[in-house]
């Protein structure tokens, strides 16, 4: 599959477009507050970018329904064991096995330059585990010049004895 071999899937139009609207006015919101953790200071090439936390508990909805759509997929992906799968199936319908860690957005300005290549997931310091997995969930539409999402086949994939810069140069 796709997520196996390159460690990236599309899902085009995932979320309702009434998610989409709430998620944005969450963020516009989220994005002027001073309260909320803000990551634009340690992000690479911050110029005319905003990287914020988005609170989980702000976001629920949106989150809910994006564990939801995506719970299945996550599981079979990241190749969860059958008695954490059993458990899952075995709770609340929002309870689906998939947990979510962090949630946060950057708001991207004309005049952006491309940021240099970079992994928004450390396994190996966030979990010790493969099971973890980035989302980036598009809200607007974006065109290449704005910096495309790129993916190092491999780069997906959990090896405690070598860094990800020696997956990405190698």
């Amino acid at each position: 599959s796709l997520w196996f071999k390159y460690g990236v899937v599309v899902f085009p139009s995932l979320l309702p477009r009434t998610t989409v609207e709430k998620l944005l006015e969450t963020i516009r919101q989220t994005q002027h507050e001073q309260s909320a953790s803000d990551y634009t200071q340690v992000t690479r090439n911050s110029t005319f970018r905003v990287h914020k936390a988005l609170s989980v508990e702000k976001a629920h909805h949106a989150l809910n329904e994006i564990a939801e759509l995506l719970g299945q997929f996550l599981r079979m992906a990241l190749r969860m064991p059958r008695q954490v799968e059993d458990v899952a199936n075995s709770r609340a319908v929002h309870d689906n096995g998939v947990h979510i860690l962090e949630s946060g957005f950057m708001v991207t300005a004309p005049g952006a330059v491309e940021q240099q290549l970079h992994r928004d997931v450390a396994p190996a310091t966030l979990s010790h585990s493969a099971l973890t997995a980035s989302i980036q969930v598009s809200l607007v539409d974006t065109e290449a010049e704005q910096g495309a999402l790129q993916v190092v086949p491999g780069s997906q994939d959990f090896v405690p004895t070598s860094s990800h810069k020696e997956r990405l140069f190698a």
